[in-house]
């Protein structure tokens, strides 16, 4: 009987790799909560990356680094893009962009 749930467990943890990109780097989610604010307004903006060694989002954004999940505040004076790139320890690099709009 615990060898199967160990066997399980093992299966399941498995999977779970699988879905946040095995060893690939991966960009796992990126958005804006909202995706549109009034001026002087904050929101947030979210994200998560898998085997990433350095993340960065254009225009700069404070607090930002590798994560499986993360949100960092954003105050934008005017309509936004933002770009995230997350590099993995390889060079490889991946980027995602979204927009904020600011009325």
């Amino acid at each position: 009987m615990e060898k199967a749930a160990t066997e399980k467990r093992a299966a399941d943890d498995r999977a779970i790799l699988q879905k946040l990109g095995g060893d690939e780097l991966k960009i796992l989610m990126f958005y804006a909560n909202p995706p549109s604010i009034a001026k002087g307004e904050r929101g947030l903006l979210c994200y998560g990356v898998s085997n990433a060694s350095a993340v960065e989002v254009k225009p700069t954004v404070d607090g930002v680094g590798p994560s499986l999940s993360r949100c960092v505040e954003i105050r934008p004076a005017q309509s936004t893009e933002y770009t995230l790139t997350a590099r993995d320890s390889q060079g490889k690099a991946l980027a995602q962009t979204v927009s904020v709009t600011v009325r």
